[in-house]
């Protein structure tokens, strides 16, 4: 399983990091939040990556605090490649940063 993890601030100010991670084809992700407030993500064209999508466009997705969601990858051909999202964290009203945008390596 790959985890995108968002790690809680603990004063519940300042940035909020998201590292990169790789997954393999069926593999399940979970994201998690540890933070003290809820967290939306969006996936630009995550129909494409995850099974059993409503849609073939993008994912918004609403997770609490404290809880995690998990979504299962299916990679064909043409699809292997960087997904970029993005995270945002209502504990510090602010984006998460990753290395730049957070991103989903698919191969």
């Amino acid at each position: 399983m790959s985890t995108g993890t968002v790690p809680a601030p603990g004063s519940g100010v300042g940035k909020v990091k998201i590292q990169p991670f790789d997954v393999k084809n069926y593999a399940s992700v979970q994201f998690s939040n540890q933070t003290l407030g809820n967290l939306a993500l969006w996936i630009p064209n995550g129909g494409e990556l995850f099974v059993g999508a409503d849609t073939k466009g993008d994912i918004f997705l609403s997770i609490p605090a404290g809880t995690s969601q998990s979504l299962t990858v299916s990679i064909s051909k043409q699809h292997k490649e960087i997904y970029r999202y993005s995270a945002y964290c209502e504990a510090i009203s602010a984006y998460a940063e990753g290395g730049s945008a957070p991103e989903i390596h698919c191969s």
